[in-house]
């Protein structure tokens, strides 16, 4: 495929994925729900007086409706209202175009996961994979059940996953072309610990995965090293007291978390995880809250089922890095949700 026509198509399947995401925005859902509206009214608040709705100037940690909300998503909407006033609109944007984005860069990050594996097929039997596949992760992004489902919501989570892609892109990048784009994946990660809470167990784990993987290379780069270590530690350091080491960073885990399920926790933490594989979850029916998906739909289309076992089956016979980073990506996606009373959790 041609680069010309690769650019045509690449747009094309933008332009769906900006429709799907901002058409009738505020109308389907047609209301904002109560996350939305306190993240509204923080936001609305910061503009007005900067400081949060109950007067309290805390910029890394709100208290909103007792929930302790981290302050990213807060702050784009604070900007969005600016922008287009205080609107259902102003509150969703952020994460449509988050999630348009997401389609955007997930190609991009899908062309350095096809760079780790070439080695084992695309040199050789599979040459087609080096352009159609970037494509084909985008469109299927594009129309994904849930990204849809949490684009067209004010979801933190929604901004925390294109952090993630962003963050892995600039990674892999840096490794194949230029070490000094190592701070600037550190900061995406950085940026989505401080948009949402599982964000800030995803997120080491995932980089750990990307640094091991290229651990020879990266000390083989130390000045570069030196400064993406710095720039983490400097970008997250307003971050460890106000949400790890404080009682009010701890209230969200504390009421959602799988230890205050009766029963054995090891059990319910395994039974939960399983949970987020299952046929019914992943291709029937979804997360049954009424605001992660519409029920009737699992969090994939029940199509793709033959595409996901043979992916796997694909995978294990090409093992690679990009084995590794995929496989270990969809495990450390599972801990958060398995954490939770209420699993499998979508969000």
């Amino acid at each position: 495929m041609n680069r010309n026509l690769t650019l045509l198509t690449l747009v094309c399947i933008l332009a769906l994925s900006f429709a799907l995401r901002f058409y009738h925005l505020t109308v389907n859902p047609p209301h904002l729900y109560l996350d939305e509206a306190a993240i509204a009214y923080d936001a609305h608040s910061i503009n007005l007086t900067s400081k949060d709705q109950w007067g309290d100037l805390d910029p890394f940690l709100f208290r909103s409706f007792g929930d302790y909300k981290l302050p990213l998503y807060i702050y784009t909407v604070a900007l969005s209202q600016r922008i287009f006033g205080f609107t259902d609109f102003a509150v969703r944007f952020p994460s449509a175009l988050a999630g348009t984005l997401s389609v955007l860069f997930i190609f991009f990050m899908a062309k350095e996961i096809i760079w780790l594996a070439k080695d084992k097929f695309c040199a050789t039997r599979f040459t087609w994979v080096n352009s159609a596949f970037p494509l084909i992760v985008a469109l299927l992004l594009g129309i994904s059940p849930w990204a849809i489902q949490f684009s067209r919501g004010g979801f933190e989570a929604n901004v925390a996953l294109l952090f993630h892609i962003l963050g892995s892109t600039f990674f892999l990048m840096a490794v194949r072309k230029n070490y000094w784009l190592l701070p600037l994946a550190i900061v995406f990660f950085a940026s989505a610990m401080y948009t949402y809470h599982s964000a800030t167990l995803t997120g080491p784990l995932v980089l750990v995965v990307l640094c091991l993987l290229v651990v020879r290379e990266l000390l083989a780069h130390k000045l570069q090293l030196l400064v993406t270590i710095l720039t983490g530690l400097i970008v997250i350091a307003p971050y460890l007291p106000s949400y790890l080491l404080s009682a009010k960073g701890r209230v969200r885990f504390n009421s959602e978390s799988v230890v205050h399920m009766p029963g054995n926790v090891l059990t319910n933490f395994t039974n939960n995880f399983v949970g987020n594989f299952t046929f019914d979850y992943l291709f029937f029916k979804g997360d049954q809250q009424g605001r992660h998906s519409v029920k009737k739909l699992g969090e994939l289309y029940l199509w793709q089922v033959v595409f996901v076992l043979g992916g796997l089956f694909f995978l294990l016979k090409y093992r690679s890095k990009a084995t590794v980073i995929i496989l270990l990506g969809l495990l450390i996606s599972s801990i958060p949700p398995a954490l939770t009373r209420v699993s499998p959790h979508a969000l």
